[in-house]
């Protein structure tokens, strides 16, 4: 799995060295100075099909379609945990053309592998569009039903209980260890996979005992009676599990809470760059959008490109404190 990881990070780096060779020009301009989009605009999506970057992207993908007067085309870039994706933008042109939808997760690339891609630095923050939480999943015949009974398995058993994730730094890897942390110190090992479907196959098939991947993420498993979910890391409950309680209800005291956005690449004409954020707004409060997000349950909570650039350098911050103890932070970014 590492070598696996390795040569994704040395693909994405090549991609970034393209980046120097990339022409292009802006978004044009009509004669009343109004940003035209006369090409397609695509959204890449860092992780497989079937998760919540998919989901997001591709029902948001119609609404926005009709704020840009042209075709949007979701794209699954997938390897080195989103790395991959990232150094695809990264070598792009700053025409507004591509954009790349993103999580907490993206602030970890430039410390696990991958120094070449900044958030901070290569990426135009747009806006953020929805939030979603992490839920404790688990294999359908475990021996526990509840979250405390979880934890109470997991005391019993340390380092014996394998928890999916969508890779190493990953939001749904930081959700892992906050439960841990907040069940007074849990010892559990923790398993990188491609995205958080990817994580929920794997407690169906038996091979990791929990994930802490979303709701919409586990929804399908739990509903064909292949995991169970046993609480959510939120302020209130599911709307797709509502017999399910918060992880605080069960007197663990966690919320995590992640959200979903979209960047541009840094350079991008200002003017385009305000003609994109003004669509992702309008797009995200469509009623095509509503309806899409309310059919996979997750919570739509838009927010403006400075609220954005704000996360990004927050989550910054909370990557070094949370990960660094661990010793997964094996890089640092080119600043």
């Amino acid at each position: 799995m590492l070598h696996r990881a390795v040569r994704t990070l040395a693909a994405a780096a090549l991609l970034l060295g393209v980046a120097a060779c990339s022409g292009g020009v802006a978004a044009p301009a009509t004669s009343d100075g109004a940003v035209s989009f006369d090409r397609p605009v695509t959204i890449y999506i860092p992780t497989p099909a079937g998760g919540t970057f998919d989901i997001v992207a591709r029902g948001l993908a119609p609404a926005l379609e009709e704020e840009l007067g042209t075709t949007v085309l979701p794209v699954n870039i997938e390897g080195g945990s989103g790395a991959v994706a990232a150094a695809r933008l990264a070598a792009d042109p700053a025409n507004g053309h591509q954009l790349l939808i993103v999580s907490r997760t993206i602030s970890t690339l430039p410390y696990t592998g991958a120094p070449q891609v900044d958030p901070l630095s290569q990426f135009a923050p747009v806006g953020v569009v929805v939030k979603d939480v992490a839920g404790l999943t688990v294999q359908a015949d475990a021996p526990y039903d509840s979250a405390a009974e979880f934890v109470s398995y997991a005391e019993q058993h340390p380092g014996e209980v394998h928890v999916g994730t969508s890779g190493v730094g990953s939001v749904w890897h930081a959700a892992g260890l906050l439960l841990g942390q907040a069940a007074g110190g849990l010892e559990m090992e923790y398993v990188p996979y491609p995205g958080g479907r990817d994580a929920g196959n794997a407690v169906a098939s038996g091979e990791v005992e929990a994930t802490t991947i979303s709701p919409a993420e586990a929804v399908a498993m739990v509903e064909a009676d292949r995991a169970k979910m046993l609480g959510v890391m939120s302020e209130q409950r599911s709307p797709l599990f509502p017999d399910v309680p918060t992880l605080s209800e069960q007197g663990i005291d966690v919320e995590y809470a992640v959200w979903r956005g979209l960047v541009a690449k840094q350079g991008t004409p200002d003017e385009v760059l305000a003609a994109l954020e003004t669509a992702v707004r309008n797009a995200a409060e469509s009623q095509t959008f509503k309806d899409a997000m309310a059919h996979a349950g997750v919570e739509i909570a838009y927010e403006d490109a400075a609220a954005l650039r704000g996360h990004l350098e927050r989550e910054d911050e909370l990557v070094q404190d949370l990960f660094g103890p661990l010793g997964v932070l094996t890089t640092r970014p080119e600043r």
